[in-house]
Formats: C-alpha cells, sequence, structure tokens
C-alpha cells in the first residue's frame, strides 16, 4: 500500500487544485484544506486515482465505492490535470474530409 500512497502523493503535488484522499480506514493523502476531498468507502478507487484513470474512477462514483466534498466544477479541473489532456479540445488528429 505505500507504493500506491507515494504514487498518489507524487500525483497529487502536480495539481493546481488541492485534492486530498480519504481511505476507508480515515487516513489521508492530501492537503488538510483542499479544494476537493475524495472519501473512499472501499480502497479498489485508490488505485485508479494514483494512476489517473479518471473514468474508472467515475465509474466507482456512480457505484458509490467513492463520494467527494467540493464543487463539480473543481472537481473537473482536476479531472482534467490527472489525464493530462483535455479531452475537450481538438487534438488534431482528426481532419475535415
Amino acid at each position: 500500500m505505500a507504493v500506491i500512497d507515494t504514487l498518489l502523493e507524487r500525483k497529487l503535488e502536480t495539481l493546481t487544485l488541492p485534492l486530498a484522499v480519504v481511505l476507508p480506514d480515515g487516513h489521508r493523502i492530501g492537503p488538510a484544506r483542499a479544494a476537493i476531498t475524495m472519501r473512499l468507502k472501499q480502497l479498489a478507487p485508490l488505485a485508479h486515482i494514483a494512476a489517473g484513470e479518471v473514468g474508472k474512477v467515475a465509474q466507482d462514483y456512480v457505484e458509490d465505492k467513492l463520494d467527494f466534498d467540493g464543487s463539480v466544477r473543481d472537481l473537473m479541473m482536476i479531472a482534467t490535470q490527472m489525464i493530462g489532456t483535455d479531452p475537450t479540445k481538438d487534438s488534431g488528429a482528426s481532419s475535415p474530409t
């Protein structure tokens, strides 16, 4: 578990908005005054958060494996930073025919 904690701490340090993660046992990773606090009800979502797998984190939320405190707008800003690209921007990969 220490490896995932370390990966998550490194990921959190790169974000412009502070994110904290509270594990089911109450252990907190991240700043005390975070814009978003994710509260895990199970440990499974921890690996998805640490890996920046935003789609799987969203699925974990829908499946009630986690909850969060904070604004959805801030959460989306953090998600965009975690995946490294903005999926709403055209990457130039598609060209008009």
